[in-house]
């Protein structure tokens, strides 16, 4: 006993292990008709958010020495590229905010330096609910504006330690700590494939037109290159099919370009920042709170705001209606009706994706005994800050009115 408290007494950090966290993943849902993806119920506070339980085992017997931590940047890997205008979600950050958000990035950038240390003082005190809420923004600003680095969100647990002292200095503020506690050994293989998928993408974009066109184009090009994982989506499996790289490389399980919502969403952002072109991930329900969490885009373009689906452009006839091989052929065969389906959440007002209805003939389809749609009234639920998502209150309002697809596509 008098052993242990004497350790305790000479112990000046104590280092905060984050617990693990299931990335259940973000699946949509479909009400009503034909969808061409499937759901998970399951909640996202009950699942992918457990990491943001900070527990307070923290330093609180007296006020930090000062440290003698080299807090210089250390070079980071070039292989981790983004060359984003900016990054959306760190633009709206408090100082505090964007001093961890900073940290996280360096260790981030560094995967293969297992004693990296990097410090900042704050002045929110981590045993305050105003601290959670700042972790939890922070977290998920840097998941949503760097989807290059994949290798951290994609994993069961978050390979960092954190160590905070709980009375401020004579400054008045709180030490913060952050360091690598698993290394990511394989990253060189791994940012190399993901590094040259996305340059043969982009190589494949005419990156001299008007923004606008740029947006269209990869949009388009993902839907041809990326199939929707359903094996993912009906299993709530976690793992790489929820990122970039599953839907520019591939899924972790072999199957290339192969990814559920969040992963079309975080490569269009992706694509989009390496494009010049602003992109904020958004995150809330296809159809209704009861369905799974999904993921979608919102884009800037001309200083107006836009929301696009890319997932659920990505129409799947041959998955929807298996049972009908010959109805599938006959979607396919009517290339205007697909080229209808396949951008019917491309540049929408966040009042008109939020009320997406049906009230046309331009998604049903004719077949003699049957009518067919690949889009039913699906409306688009965001998250709020109450549910347990800080970020929710950043998320920009789409009132763009320059572009659609029909004047793109005519003009």
């Amino acid at each position: 006993m008098l052993l242990n408290k004497l350790l305790s007494a000479l112990t000046a950090l104590m280092l905060l292990l984050f617990g693990s966290m299931s990335f259940a993943g973000l699946l949509p849902e479909s009400t009503g008709g034909n969808s061409n993806k499937t759901g998970d119920d399951r909640k996202v506070s009950n699942t992918i958010r457990n990491d943001t339980e900070v527990k307070k085992d923290v330093e609180d017997e007296k006020t930090p020495e000062e440290e003698i931590v080299d807090d210089t940047p250390a070079e980071p890997s070039q292989l981790f590229v983004n060359n984003a205008p900016e990054f959306y979600y760190y633009s709206l950050l408090t100082e505090d905010g964007k001093k961890l958000y900073d940290m996280l990035v360096e260790l981030m950038v560094h995967p293969e330096i297992a004693d990296l240390t990097v410090q900042k003082d704050i002045s929110i005190s981590p045993e305050t609910p105003e601290f959670d809420t700042m972790y939890h923004q922070v977290r998920e600003a840097v998941e949503y504006d760097h989807p290059e680095l994949f290798w951290y969100f994609a994993q069961d647990t978050y390979p960092f330690r954190m160590s905070i002292y709980t009375q401020p200095n004579e400054a008045g503020n709180y030490r913060v700590t952050m360091s690598m506690a698993t290394p990511f050994s394989d990253y060189e293989t791994v940012m190399g494939d993901f590094n040259r998928a996305a340059n043969a993408f982009l190589a494949e974009i005419d990156r001299t037109q008007p923004p606008a066109q740029i947006a269209l184009a990869i949009h388009d090009r993902l839907l041809d290159l990326c199939s929707y994982d359903y094996e993912t989506a009906d299993r709530g499996l976690t793992g790489l099919a929820h990122s970039a790289y599953g839907a520019l490389v591939d899924n972790g399980r072999g199957t290339a370009n192969n990814c559920v919502c969040d992963g079309y969403a975080k490569a269009y952002t992706y694509l989009l920042q390496q494009s010049g072109i602003t992109s904020a991930q958004i995150i809330g329900y296809a159809g209704s709170e009861s369905m799974g969490l999904h993921a979608w885009n919102c884009i800037l373009l001309d200083g107006e705001w836009y929301e696009v689906d890319v997932t659920w452009d990505d129409a799947d006839p041959a998955h929807d209606f298996a049972d009908r091989p010959d109805h599938v052929e006959a979607m396919l065969a009517d290339s205007a009706y697909m080229d209808t389906c396949r951008h019917a959440y491309f540049l929408l007002t966040t009042d008109s994706i939020n009320n997406f209805t049906v009230d046309d003939d331009r998604y049903t389809l004719n077949l003699g005994d049957m009518i067919y749609y690949l889009h039913g009234s699906s409306k688009r639920i965001r998250v709020t800050a109450q549910e347990g998502w800080p970020i929710a209150n950043d998320f920009p309002i789409a009132n763009g009115s320059t572009y659609t697809y029909e004047t793109l596509k005519n003009g």
